[in-house]
Formats: structure tokens, sequence, C-alpha cells
């Protein structure tokens, strides 16, 4: 359950993901980006520079990572 500010506590923070990363990552940059997909459209396939993390906002998603099994995420989770 999402944190409600109150005027007691007008600034909320809650932990989304906390993931250890199976080792060292050295990147020059990170991005984080919006996406929008319509209902049935396949993104097809995305590449990143490094690790990905990211959160599903609304809906669900079906995605695989390299050659894993896929799997479906849905709205409150997050992906990395």
């Amino acid at each position: 359950m999402d944190p409600v500010p109150t005027p007691a506590q007008p600034v909320t923070r809650e932990m989304v993901l906390d993931a250890r990363l199976p080792s060292a990552v050295s990147s020059e940059r990170a991005e984080a980006r919006r996406i929008r997909i319509l209902a049935g459209q396949a993104a097809g396939r995305d590449v990143h520079n490094g690790p990905a993390l990211g959160s599903i906002l609304e809906g669900s998603v079906l995605f695989q990572v390299e050659r894993r099994d896929e799997a479906r995420s849905f709205a409150g989770r997050c992906l990395l």
C-alpha cells in the first residue's frame, strides 16, 4: 500500500525495489523513460547499456530477458 502524506508527515518515501546485482556494473550513464504501449501490442526486442529497472503503472507486461523463460509482471511491481 502506498504511504499517504499527511500534514504531520508531508513527505513519504517507499522503497519499491532493492535488488542485488550479480556483479559490479560500470556504466557512464543511466536513463529513465516513460514507455506507453497499447494493449496487445508487441514492443519488440529492446537492448540496454546496463541493468534495466522499471515499474508497471497500469495493466501487465509479458517479457523475456535473454534466454530465460517468459515472465509476466503486473501493475505495482518492479522489474530488474
